[in-house]
């Protein structure tokens, strides 16, 4: 039975298209492929660049960093004379937790030299970030993503954590990025001006976005009564 002659029309066309892509010069097959190459690449690097969540877990997976020497290089105060005085005086009697917000590629930067510095004259230091290590100082905040988008997710998560755990035993608590570097003598004898049992916050307070405005910034600091709001998923 004779095919019908549109449909003999139709596959001469496809297989005369086959024969001249197959018979075509060189240059025009690569031209093609690169160009579909080209695309696909960009796709991808737009994909890594976008997505922060992916870019910071690439980082976190080949960066290796000697934690260790980098504490130690940043440690050593033995050179430096420092009158002490007033500031053990504060540490005892101004007791500030830090809670300090960061990602797991950090823990060999960032982390080292803030943990190496201005955090150990915290009188309790926590790190918030996702991991599943055993640390006294890590509260796990795996259950929120580590991009900017769930920042206010961790901050009251920390919060939260502080309030139902240590609320009794400091009196004030700061937030602040792994960035931030507190020059925690001057805050404590700032904070000692205040009264910590009465609410009340220090920081940078943004009027946009919102009527009442809110705290941001790399670092505020908050007291007893003021952490408590947090419980819940309020916020200060």
């Amino acid at each position: 039975m004779a095919l019908p002659m549109k449909l003999r029309v139709m596959m001469m066309r496809q297989n005369m298209s086959k024969f001249l892509w197959k018979h075509q010069p060189y240059w025009k097959q690569y031209l093609v492929k690169l160009a579909i190459f080209a695309v696909i690449t960009s796709v991808i690097v737009i994909f890594v660049c976008l997505d922060e969540d992916f870019t910071l877990w690439i980082r976190y997976k080949f960066q290796k960093v000697d934690l260790k020497k980098l504490a130690e290089e940043y440690s050593d105060e033995s050179t430096i004379y420092v009158d002490k005085t007033v500031a053990d005086r504060l540490f005892k009697q101004v007791k500030v937790l830090c809670l300090i917000l960061t990602v797991p590629s950090h823990l060999g930067t960032q982390v080292g030299v803030v943990n190496a510095t201005w955090a150990k004259r915290c009188n309790k230091v926590l790190y918030a970030l996702c991991t599943n290590k055993k640390d006294p100082d890590f509260l796990n905040t795996c259950k929120f993503g580590e991009s900017k988008s769930h920042l206010i997710g961790k901050v009251r998560h920390s919060f939260t954590f502080a309030y139902a755990n240590l609320i009794h035993d400091y009196d004030w608590f700061l937030k602040a990025d792994d960035d931030t570097y507190v020059v925690m003598e001057n805050l404590r004898y700032l904070l000692s001006h205040h009264d910590s049992n009465s609410p009340g916050y220090l920081g940078y307070h943004f009027q946009t976005y919102l009527e009442q405005g809110y705290m941001s910034g790399g670092a505020w600091v908050c007291d007893q009564p003021s952490g408590s709001t947090t419980d819940g998923g309020g916020g200060v």
